[in-house]
């Protein structure tokens, strides 16, 4: 069992290791990249899914670097409680699609409509350079009533220039990964079919507390606790075992970036037990090489960890090895990633690849998008395929604050969620605006 461990990591391992040691004097400089991000739901509804809002080709800022960067005094406000002064920012975000299309699934045609107005409003308040106060408020519609919560609320404290703590209600990312990021377990409608890449995919699901300790330009240190309230008053007696904790180390080497993670879910006997997974661990590194982003991870769910003192490739219940590579360009943008799932106890390999690639046409404040994306996955041995293809048109510039959006998505395959092949296409204009 040793030497099976040992073969399989080298080879597991083997594509970092080149680009580590092989291309160190071709690459850009690369920082670690582990960050924390606010971030939007995804829609649901038939026709949204037609188009990637955060693709590679989209000029998308984050809105947190929005409230931070804003210079303007509109939109402030000031609050004064004698010499005390705290200046309390707004800013805001709407999107709001209104489109038709059809649905073709076993010989049949519906035809539908789309609809649907998101709005989030942002604030902040930062009393002093080393705490701040920030979050976000989410309406959406339709549905049987208007959606209004409270969409994230947390606070930031730099401690002695030396650390940053950051606790409340927050999406958290971690990763290099950019396509198999999203989290549905079991789920064969999830588009991309794989594993999550992002091992804190539930981070906006509970109260959380991050705490990073970065040494220099040289390296980052991160510890996360998540614990998720059921509703029942009782969050103030946090038990250990229903948390889930994760802890990373970065470091940058000869211009690449190396992360080593780890995560460990809620107990199974615990008060959490529904929320219990076999805990992570990981690594990954990304190298710039001309421009061109290169990556690796791979993640092990652990199942024994006597096993694991002993070498033993049975330690582990799966291995998942996900690479990719990104670029883009001032009109031009691809995104490729590939992975493979190896289950030690069965020996089956699940394999699934995703991609992104977009271009774009320039003249005068106007733009045409011509792009498309999709997945392939294997699940299985004996040939269970399945996966779509989505090529799409975006115009931008031709109505102010919207742009139109057409596309077909080709659903293919072997699957119980739809009969094949299953068509959408939609088209729909997309409004947003920042204010």
């Amino acid at each position: 069992m040793t030497v099976r461990l040992v073969f399989f990591m080298k080879k597991f391992f083997l594509f970092p290791v080149l680009l580590l040691f092989l291309f160190p004097v071709f690459s850009e400089d690369t920082e670690t990249v582990s960050e924390s991000v606010s971030t939007e739901e995804s829609y649901e509804e038939p026709f949204a899914d037609l188009f990637d809002e955060d693709s590679i080709f989209d000029d998308v800022e984050d809105v947190e670097a929005v409230i931070t960067e804003e210079k303007s005094e509109k939109g402030e406000v000031v609050i004064a409680i004698d010499e005390w002064k705290i200046p309390l920012k707004f800013t805001g975000h709407m999107e709001a699609d209104i489109g038709a299309g059809a649905i073709r699934e076993d010989g049949e045609t519906e035809k539908t409509g789309y609809f649907s107005f998101t709005n989030y409003l942002y604030f902040t308040a930062r009393p002093d350079k080393c705490i701040s106060i920030n979050g976000s408020m989410k309406t959406y519609m339709p549905g049987s009533s208007v959606t209004f919560s409270l969409y994230e609320l947390y606070f930031t404290y730099i401690l002695l220039d030396k650390a940053f703590i950051t606790a409340g209600k927050k999406k958290t990312t971690w990763g290099y990964t950019r396509l198999f990021t999203s989290y549905k377990e079991n789920d064969t409608d999830d588009d991309r079919g794989g594993f999550s890449s992002d091992i804190l995919y539930d981070s906006l699901g509970g109260t959380s507390m991050l705490l990073n300790v970065p040494v220099g330009t040289f390296a980052n240190f991160s510890v996360f606790s998540l614990y998720t309230d059921s509703g029942s008053g009782s969050s103030s007696q946090m038990s250990m075992n229903d948390m889930s904790f994760a802890a990373s180390a970065e470091f940058t080497v000869f211009n690449t970036a190396l992360n080593f993670f780890a995560r460990k879910y809620p107990s199974e006997t615990g008060n959490r037990s529904s929320e219990y997974k076999r805990p992570l661990l990981g690594s990954e590194i990304k190298k710039t090489i001309f421009g061109t982003d290169f990556y690796v991870q791979g993640i092990g769910t652990v199942n024994s960890f006597s096993l694991l003192k002993e070498v033993d490739i049975l330690a582990f219940y799966d291995l998942i090895l996900t690479c990719g590579f990104y670029r883009k360009w001032e009109n031009f943008g691809i995104n490729v990633e590939y992975q493979e799932d190896y289950v030690t106890s069965s020996k089956e390999h699940y394999r699934a690849v995703a991609y992104d690639i977009y271009g774009r046409i320039k003249y005068s404040n106007k733009s045409i998008k011509i792009g498309a994306s999709g997945s392939h996955i294997q699940k299985d041995s004996s040939g269970n395929n399945y996966g779509y293809v989505k090529p799409g048109v975006i115009l931008s510039g031709f109505f102010p604050y919207a742009d139109l959006d057409t596309g077909l998505k080709i659903q293919y395959g072997d699957t119980s969620s739809y009969v094949s092949p299953k068509l959408t296409f939609g088209s729909y204009l997309a409004i947003s605006m920042d204010y």
